[in-house]
């Protein structure tokens, strides 16, 4: 029948990544506007490809992806090296150093105070973790 397809997503019928993602792009919608009209004080028409390029970067900006998988790994990577006979002070030292550098990331591109403020706390808890691995060979 015309008209049955499937009902366009709205905010409520998304997961919650894609919500965010569905916002953010609602919001810099606003953001390029108030840049190109508000700030340079002169109506000027804006492109639906320039604006397109615009939303595509802040999404490749904003994707914290690949630094979730990387700490992702590297936590996997630690707890692979409890139980095992070899020294690890040193490896476990680097991970947690990388790890360190990954919730930095995230912090920075997520954009986001919860966010912000959960990164804080990983960040004490791993330097407790570096302090007693100082410890371990």
């Amino acid at each position: 029948m015309p008209g049955k397809g499937p009902k366009p997503e709205t905010p409520r019928r998304m997961p919650g990544r894609a919500i965010l993602l569905w916002l953010g792009l609602f919001l810099l919608t606003f953001a390029v506007y108030n840049y190109w009209i508000v700030q340079r004080n002169a109506p000027q028409e804006i492109s639906y490809s320039r604006f397109q390029q615009e939303v595509a970067f802040w999404v490749e900006r904003t994707d914290i992806t690949e630094e979730m998988v990387r700490a992702e790994s590297h936590l996997k990577q630690f707890r692979s090296m409890f139980g095992g006979q070899d020294p690890v002070g040193r490896k476990m030292d680097f991970l947690l150093q990388e790890i360190h550098r990954e919730a930095n990331t995230i912090s920075s591109k997520a954009n986001d105070a919860e966010i912000s403020q959960k990164v804080v706390e990983i960040k004490s808890e791993l330097e407790k973790i570096r302090e007693q691995i100082q410890n371990i060979e």
